[in-house]
């Protein structure tokens, strides 16, 4: 079963500037350099006198013991972001190297981990711009990006027969748990939900079990005593050893509470996966039934035009923390947004923190989902792969949250070329295939091609 190390985010050591990785350690300084920091961080205080982000390097480490639950289990550490280039290091060995401050990457550490004793994890981390991946650099911009850990960090195991991280994995509109409406029927209140589901076996033996769906809501007729119906699905699956795959499940409801932003009812979905010894792994996720349709008219939610849908652009940082915003702040700020009247946000202009898409989620708002950018394109065949890649990653991140009703596939108010807009444009329905998949850009590719969606602005 899948196991977490809680409370992972305290006590961490940071160190401001660079230093030499020695053997993949930071290299000796004096204690008194060193301060004790909570994840998420930012590397300055910001206040009014004092407002520019720090741009430069800086050293996170924390020593810890790895819980008894991790053995024989797969080990894995996930960053929700780093600001803006990050390497992570494990007791002297340099793990990955991740490039782009706004999307969050996944480290395996099962080779490297030792049970028993205190083991170092270092990341240094680097808020400055490169040519190489958006957005470039920090100049002449109307706002801030602060440097850091500056998202949740998470450490946990797996059976060596476990359900995938899509961020893990780079599988064109796969990875993880992919949940699509196959149809809604709003009259009946019915609906058909596809359930794609992939599994990796990392064990050196065949592997034969079956995937499970558990959907549960309330019905409406039912009583408030008896709110939660379970609805179930499960398929087998047949795994070669050091191989991965798909499993596909569809499931009918009825009585549905369909999303939208008056009721934005959420249904709980549960996957497991199972052999013979028993349940091997399980993960959870909250999903609204909604369908979506985009015309010359408006938006179309569950086949009713939203009307009087203000909007607003949104960026994530908040007085003296700068861009380490707690959940909590998140969602006050969504909340706030959601009782001066507006329904829509756009991303600006960025991916945002995991939690703000719950909020919108759970508050019944719908938000354009942008990449990262402003201003700048690098014609580079880097930033291009760089730029794309972090496309896609966001798609296979936040493509079950019903408050995303298009994708921003393209780099705010700068002169990208065609060709690549015509390729972050392919490469979002090729992400999220099907009806329901709508690019927006600020330029037009004209003639039928990119985007579905054109942002007027002035060229």
């Amino acid at each position: 079963m899948r196991a977490e190390q809680q409370n992972f985010g305290i006590d961490w050591q940071y160190y401001k500037g660079d230093l030499p990785a020695v053997e993949g350690y930071c290299a000796e300084s004096s204690a008194d350099d060193w301060s004790y920091v909570n994840i998420p961080h930012c590397t300055r205080y910001i206040i009014p006198d004092k407002f520019h982000a720090y741009e430069g390097v800086s050293w996170y480490k924390k020593v810890f013991v790895p819980t008894e639950d991790f053995k024989n289990k797969r080990v894995f550490l996930q960053f929700d972001a780093i600001m803006q280039s990050a390497t992570v290091y494990l007791n002297g060995k340099e793990l990955k190297t991740h490039v782009g401050g706004y999307m969050g990457f996944v480290v395996e550490l099962t080779d490297y981990l030792k049970f028993g004793k205190e083991n170092v994890l270092a990341v240094r981390s680097d808020s400055n711009g490169s040519p190489d991946f958006a957005p470039t650099a920090n100049k002449g911009i109307d706002f801030q990006y602060h440097g850091g850990i500056y998202r949740p960090v998470h450490l946990y195991a797996t059976d060596e027969i476990y359900i995938t991280n899509e961020l893990a994995e780079d599988e064109i509109a796969g990875g993880g748990v992919f949940v699509t409406n196959r149809q809604g029927d709003f009259f009946g209140k019915k609906a058909e939900l596809s359930l794609q589901v992939h599994v990796r076996n990392a064990g050196d033996r065949p592997f034969t079990g079956k995937v499970c769906a558990e959907i549960t809501g309330k019905q409406k007729k039912q009583s408030l005593a008896e709110n939660s119906a379970v609805v179930m699905a499960e398929t087998l699956i047949s795994l070669e050893p050091n191989s991965a795959g798909y499993a596909n499940l569809q499931v009918s409801l009825a009585d549905v509470k369909f999303w939208s932003l008056e009721n934005p009812y959420l249904y709980n979905i549960t996957v497991k996966l199972y052999d013979d010894e028993g349940e091997r792994d399980e993960v959870s996720l909250r999903y609204g039934i909604r369908t979506i349709e985009w015309k010359k008219e408006g938006l179309f939610i569950n086949g009713k035009k939203q009307k009087s849908l203000h909007g607003v652009n949104y960026h994530q940082d908040i007085f003296g923390l700068g861009n380490a915003m707690t959940k909590e702040a998140i969602y006050e700020d969504v909340r706030l947004i959601k009782e001066a009247g507006i329904r829509f946000i756009r991303c600006s202009h960025y991916p945002h923190s995991p939690y703000f898409y719950e909020a919108c989620d759970e508050m019944g708002l719908v938000c354009l989902n942008s990449i990262t950018g402003w201003q700048v394109y690098v014609d580079s065949e880097k930033f291009k792969y760089n730029t794309i890649f972090e496309l896609r990653q966001l798609i296979r991140r936040d493509r079950n949250h019903p408050c995303v009703v298009a994708w921003e596939s393209s780099i705010n108010e700068a002169g990208f070329t065609h060709e690549w807009g015509q390729m972050a444009h392919d490469a979002s329905h090729e992400e999220y295939p099907g009806e329901a998949c709508y690019t927006a850009a600020w330029r037009n590719g004209g003639d039928g091609a990119y985007p579905d969606i054109y942002l007027c602005a002035a060229q």
